[in-house]
């Protein structure tokens, strides 16, 4: 019940357990919200491990855009460059796959992010498409469910789950609301550049409403840059991009079982808490000060960068497939001038003046909020909170231990997707064991 990000650091291969140390010094528990991080003493037991380098079958995946759950621990995985979602049961063993490639109905065309609800229904955002296409418990289509007015709502991925029907999108861009909306210039009539909507919608299309609006920082003053490339067919692409601008607070939510979410958009440890209707119900909060980015830590950030760079292009990072939004379109682009824009755009980054206190926020099914936090300095993991919605502090997960998974499930289980050591992707699915609190 989260947003889908690829968030993990260790080896899932093996079991692995985290020791015990902090907490309150009279009662050898957690001290509170207000108090000092008490380590948790939780492990993970692997259920099964799919894809790989040495993947023959099935989940020889292309690309696994999407993970989640259904009611009875069966895994749904989209392989977006397949077109197909496949369905394992808590053994690792396929149920069914669905999906094929294509515009026509029960097809995916540019097939992006996967929700599952508890149920087992199972729906595919499509950019083709502009909607999703849905799937019942079976794996027989039921619908494709288009945007009526793509120009007015385009959802670009980022998808949780919250209760038993609704899903939560964030929603990107410039947003044209009718009159009387609130959000509109009263002397123009134009609509306000606002922050990012947080929508709440069903999958049948029938109803979507806004929750939440992040914090929207104002744009880098710098200039843009610019990128032409074409391909073989003969046609060309122009790209403009804003200034980077590095430790932007980002927005983070995540669905809870009960159909509420928690938000955050801030540079501070304040994770803003919500009951189905979006209406706000309380505030998670730590005296965790952000990180001052100092020239330090600007340099270090800058070299990170230029590393990845440097990587994507020892690897062949010389073309990029373009997508065509709703066309149907798209294609590979010669991108071999982009890596110099890249490097331009390191050299002549901005960046705010803190490092975000969260980086994620995630929910398991039990309601626990996971709350991933900043270590601070560039490229190195930080610690994660586990914490209830009525403020309850239950302690923290060590910054090389676990880290949120891109799909949590029922009875403890969680999915990661990651890469092997021959940079192939996979799919490790464990059982997330909970130490014993008196041991701590």
């Amino acid at each position: 019940m989260r947003a889908g990000h690829v968030r993990f650091a260790a080896p899932l291969l093996a079991t692995f357990l985290f020791s015990a140390c902090g907490g309150d010094a009279t009662s050898g528990g957690p001290a509170g919200l207000g108090g000092a991080d008490f380590d948790l003493a939780w492990s993970t037991d692997v259920a099964y491990t799919l894809g790989g380098f040495e993947a023959m079958d099935w989940d020889a995946f292309g690309n696994v855009s999407g993970v989640g759950f259904d009611r009875d621990g069966n895994l749904y995985i989209l392989d977006s460059q397949a077109a197909t979602v496949h369905v394992v049961d808590p053994s690792g063993e396929r149920i069914r796959s669905f999906g094929r490639q294509g515009e026509g109905p029960g097809e995916l065309n540019q097939p992006q992010s996967l929700v599952v609800l508890p149920d087992g229904t199972a729906a595919v955002y499509d950019f083709g498409k502009f909607g999703w296409v849905k799937y019942g418990p079976d794996g027989e289509w039921i619908e494709d469910v288009t945007s009526p007015d793509p120009g007015n709502i385009q959802l670009l991925g980022n998808f949780s789950v919250a209760g038993d029907e609704a899903v939560l999108a964030e929603v990107v861009g410039r947003i044209r609301m009718s009159r009387g909306s609130g959000d509109e210039d009263a002397e123009s009539g134009e609509a306000e550049q606002l922050g990012d909507p947080l929508v709440r919608m069903t999958l049948d299309g029938a109803e979507t409403t806004t929750v939440f609006r992040a914090w929207d920082p104002p744009d880098p003053e710098g200039p843009e840059r610019e990128f032409s490339a074409g391909n073989a067919a003969g046609n060309a692409i122009q790209l403009r991009m804003p200034q980077i601008r590095a430790f932007e607070p980002e927005f983070s939510f995540a669905g809870l079982p009960d159909g509420g979410f928690v938000a955050v958009d801030s540079t501070t440890y304040r994770v803003e808490v919500f009951d189905a209707a979006g209406q706000p119900v309380g505030t998670i909060t730590r005296p965790i000060s952000p990180t001052a980015v100092t020239p330090a830590i600007e340099q270090s950030e800058r070299e990170r960068r230029l590393a990845a760079v440097d990587e994507r292009e020892a690897q062949g990072g010389q073309t990029g497939r373009v997508v065509m939004l709703g066309s149907g379109g798209g294609g590979n682009f010669d991108m071999s001038g982009m890596n110099d824009m890249e490097r331009e755009g390191i050299a002549n980054m901005v960046f705010w003046p803190e490092v975000p206190v969260v980086e994620d926020l995630g929910a398991d099914w039990s309601g626990r909020i996971w709350v991933q936090r900043s270590s601070g300095q560039p490229g190195e993991d930080g610690p994660t909170d586990i914490v209830l919605a009525d403020q309850t502090y239950i302690g923290t997960l060590p910054a090389d231990g676990l880290r949120i998974p891109d799909a949590f499930g029922p009875n403890g289980l969680a999915a990661w997707i990651e890469r092997d050591e021959y940079e192939a992707e996979r799919v490790v699915v464990a059982r997330i064991v909970e130490g014993d609190p008196s041991t701590q």
